[in-house]
């Protein structure tokens, strides 16, 4: 903590980008950053995979203000996600896992393109940006020879010890 503290302002937000996977290494810098809270604003943005780590304090990822960089999100609290539990468990009689959400919203976009555009959809992703469950499809064109990339992702952050999309 001594050689961060160094570098650290008390006026102003010191924002840390964390981009590693590894578990040993963000759980040790959290516990470092989380000694100077008290005295330097901090804000610190990692990966996905962090909600998969159980050894990092849910205090460590409100007080730093943890931001992570996620290619989905389910908000449990929109009209088509609350349509979507209601309809699955009617159904499979459990909760969708992560790929459930997926698995819909992957076939409900290019059904969708399909069914507007026909088999010369691909053409048309461009223009087809739209909100699912769980995902956002905002496809570019890499190049004249390539085809389309979806560049969206979601920046969430945890405020009241729940994880959130960012303003």
């Amino acid at each position: 903590p001594e050689i961060l503290e160094g570098q650290l302002k008390t006026d102003t937000l010191n924002v840390f980008v964390l981009p590693s996977s590894n578990r040993a290494v963000v759980s040790e810098v959290m516990i470092h950053l989380n000694e100077l809270k008290e005295d330097y604003p901090i804000m610190v943005f990692g990966l996905e995979r962090w909600q998969q780590y159980d050894n990092l304090e849910a205090d460590f990822l409100h007080d730093l203000q943890v931001h992570l960089v996620a290619s989905s999100f389910v908000d449990y609290e929109s009209k088509a996600v609350k349509q979507f539990l209601q309809s699955y468990r009617n159904r499979f009689q459990t909760d969708p896992d992560k790929y459930a959400f997926l698995g819909f919203d992957v076939a409900y976009f290019y059904l969708r393109a399909l069914q507007k555009h026909g088999i010369a959809f691909q053409g048309h992703l461009g223009s087809m940006n739209e909100t699912t469950t769980s995902v956002y499809f905002d496809y570019f064109k890499t190049g004249m020879e390539h085809g389309f990339e979806n560049e969206n992702v979601f920046i969430l952050r945890y405020r009241d010890f729940q994880l959130e999309i960012a303003d």
